[in-house]
């Protein structure tokens, strides 16, 4: 399952609620978060009140994982 972000939340509790949509009854799910460089202080305390790290999709994808 797949979650798109486009209006990128300012805490923790409504992010979660958001990307738990992509992960549902135990299936590996993906949120993709699309951020303005306002956002990125939203996002960095999101990181640190959950304590990990939310990563950039690399620039180039392995077609293996389009298998998943």
């Amino acid at each position: 399952m797949l979650s798109s972000i486009f209006d990128f939340p300012r805490n923790a509790e409504t992010y979660l609620h958001r990307v738990g949509r992509s992960g549902r009854f135990g299936h590996l799910g993906l949120a993709v978060n699309l951020i303005t460089y306002e956002d990125r202080f939203n996002l960095y305390r999101i990181e640190q009140e959950l304590g990990t790290e939310i990563k950039q999709i690399p620039p180039q994808i392995d077609q293996a994982i389009y298998c998943l």
